[in-house]
């Protein structure tokens, strides 16, 4: 005893009760305010927040070896004194479980030492967290000595060699003096590998679904959130479009570090996507955790149970995985915040009103990452049979993982259909979304439950994005723009903004950045069908007829801006005027007509393979005609004139061959 330890001898304490109140002793002789220690602890890389010191302070049963360990350094305990205080809890520790029955003492009992059903294979949950039940997998030391022999090899302080972002949190947070009881080292010390004073015996929960089988060109986004789940009270949100494989990421992540949460892992789906089922409410998701854990009752009142979840996941350290989620407010009920806990949430939506400490979007495979992918559903010899044939089914399915799985499905199902018919029906816009259906796997299915959100909404706003939606989907366009949807929905220009940031929120469309958003080609099949089914013939043709005219408009006024003294042998155009996009000079002028030259051909030759609007796509041409000369577009110009001719041909212009000829076609 020194006065290091302000002459309080832990060798006296022969019960849990004594040690914690020995403990409390060191704290009042230290002077320290609880948020001190905290702070304390903080620097010294340990994790002992101020509640949960007070909650160890206050219980008369045994705390965890690491937040003793924590206690005594940020106290300024020395080395030497913090050893003989942790010697007397491994006394206590072992007299506790010398204690219990003679079943458990034998290793035939239900409880969490060594039969946990935490993971894939048995582990054992002790203070510092679950590990592989010696001798389970074939692998690790099985006697005490090889155990103790192990854990030597492991320098204090776990460094990066021995505890990266899947074993454990030491890399990130650093060395110390009395790191070998964090989470994720290879085996525990007998003393660690005993039950916390007081558990319940129940089984800790393991609630993940199987990991995805194949899980292939998600490197970079695997290493984010393998990184983001290190940080205390880690909440992570991966979110993209319908089909693009979040859920089978956060699986398989979490299928890689279960091993370092003591109190396993809650999973539920929140049902944002699934089609004709509403949304799981947090209480009965909050209540199937609770119960999951051992809590002996469910508080009635939502804030009450969800308090008394993050009470009783404090210091357990447990994984919680919310798949699919609609909301932020269904999410926030849910969330652990222990400083040993991991919340891994998935959703289609961006859920930007919800706290995270990260966030990471997925997008579609690039091609040889699907391509990888298909190979591991069909087998490389069937793509190695038809190489063009799979870059056709690569190319069709857009890369979405699901897609991909479909396609996959039913080529492995039907060996004797060849690749190319299938690649022959994707081909097809009529029949593509049909091809990616099998069984109870959909894209069409997956696609609607995004788009239904809106459709089926009480706010007039958003079944206004549903109706821009399918709207949009209709021109042959690259890239679409706000003033251009305005336009084509007959909105103003701040609705269609809202419209179109709602739709990028629920990864229906995408952001292409500097007001132009785009589609994915399969979800813009899939909007087109929701247009024939929703929007009759003659109000689909009025709203392009709209953006035809509207883009003949501003094409005019841009046209003008650079040449003043041409007139283009066009008509002053008619009809109503819509807000277009600032062009106050001509380098407004020449890059408006540069980010768009490609849409005003695409749906000019839409708009005359149709017979809509000839004489707007007569004007058009003519009008564009001096930009692509100058800017040195000519396979575009020549294409207009071709189109200028077809409708000379299907339409009678009088003077139009003469102003066809002038423009230099």
């Amino acid at each position: 005893m020194t006065a290091a330890d302000f002459g309080v001898n832990p060798s006296t304490a022969t019960n849990p009760e004594q040690y914690v109140m020995l403990l409390r002793r060191v704290r009042d002789q230290s002077g320290l305010a609880y948020r001190e220690i905290a702070r304390r602890a903080q620097r010294n890389g340990d994790v002992l927040p101020a509640s949960t010191l007070a909650t160890m302070l206050g219980r008369s049963t045994l705390p965890r070896r690491d937040l003793v360990s924590a206690l005594l350094r940020a106290s300024g305990v020395p080395d030497d004194r913090a050893a003989a205080w942790l010697a007397v809890w491994g006394r206590l520790a072992a007299a506790r479980t010398a204690a219990r029955s003679p079943a458990a003492a034998r290793g035939t009992s239900s409880s969490r030492l060594g039969h946990s059903p935490v993971g894939p294979a048995a582990r054992t949950t002790g203070p510092s967290g679950p590990v592989a039940a010696p001798g389970a997998d074939g692998i690790g030391p099985t006697s005490p000595a090889q155990r103790s022999a192990a854990l030597r090899l492991i320098p204090a302080g776990g460094g990066a060699g021995t505890v990266g972002p899947e074993g454990g949190r030491a890399a990130a947070s650093g060395g110390g003096r009395d790191r070998t009881v964090l989470r994720g080292l290879p085996w525990p010390t007998a003393d660690e590998a005993r039950p916390v004073e007081g558990g319940s015996g129940a089984p800790v929960p393991y609630q993940l679904p199987p990991a995805p089988p194949l899980m292939v060109g998600r490197s970079a986004e695997i290493g984010r959130l393998l990184a983001s789940t290190v940080v205390d009270a880690a909440v992570c949100l991966v979110e993209g479009a319908g089909g693009v494989g979040k859920s089978a990421l956060a699986l398989h992540v979490a299928h890689r570090i279960i091993g370092r949460y003591g109190g396993g892992c809650l999973y539920a789906d929140l049902r944002g996507a699934t089609d004709g089922i509403a949304a799981a409410e947090p209480a009965d998701v909050m209540g199937r955790f609770l119960r999951a854990l051992g809590a002996p009752a469910v508080p009635a009142s939502l804030d009450e149970a969800s308090a008394l979840l993050r009470t009783w996941t404090a210091d357990r350290g447990v994984l919680v995985v919310l798949d699919n989620a609609a909301s932020a407010a269904q999410v926030r009920p849910l969330l652990a915040s222990g400083p040993e806990c991991t919340t891994i949430i998935t959703s289609r939506w961006m859920l930007p009103d919800l706290d995270t400490t990260a966030r990471i979007r997925l997008d579609p495979l690039p091609d040889d990452a699907a391509h990888a992918l298909l190979a591991g559903f069909t087998g490389a010899q069937r793509l190695q049979a038809e190489p063009a044939a799979a870059a056709t089914v690569v190319r069709r399915c857009g890369g979405l993982p699901l897609a991909l799985r479909i396609v996959g499905a039913r080529a492995a199902a039907r060996p004797d259909v060849s690749l190319t018919r299938l690649a022959e029906r994707l081909n097809d816009e009529g029949t593509r979304l049909d091809v990616l259906e099998v069984g109870d796997l959909s894209v069409r299915a997956s696609l609607h439950l995004g788009y239904q959100a809106f459709e089926d909404a009480r706010q007039d706003e958003r079944r206004q994005a549903a109706r821009l939606f399918r709207l949009a989907a209709l021109p042959d366009w690259t890239h679409l723009t706000s003033y251009g949807c305005a336009a084509l929905a007959d909105l103003p220009v701040t609705a269609a903004e809202q419209a179109l940031d709602a739709l990028v929120e629920a990864h229906l469309i995408e952001s292409a950045g500097g007001d132009r958003y785009r589609f994915h080609d399969v979800v813009r099949l899939y909007a087109r069908e929701r247009a024939q089914a929703v929007d009759d013939r003659p109000h689909r043709e009025e709203a392009l007829g709209s953006l035809i005219a509207w883009l003949l408009r501003t094409t005019t006024r841009a046209a003008r801006l650079l040449y003043p003294d041409d007139r283009f042998g066009v008509d002053e155009p008619t009809g109503p005027t819509r807000p277009g996009p600032p062009l106050g000079s001509t380098a407004d002028a020449w890059a408006w007509l540069e980010r768009e030259h490609t849409n005003l051909l695409l749906i000019a030759r839409q708009q005359m393979a149709a017979g809509r609007t000839l004489t707007e796509v007569r004007d058009l041409a003519l009008v564009a005609a001096k930009f692509l000369d100058y800017a040195g577009y000519i396979a575009e110009q020549l294409q207009f004139g071709d189109l200028a001719l077809s409708g000379l041909r299907r339409k009678s212009f009088g003077g139009y061959a003469a102003r066809v000829n002038a423009a230099g076609w």
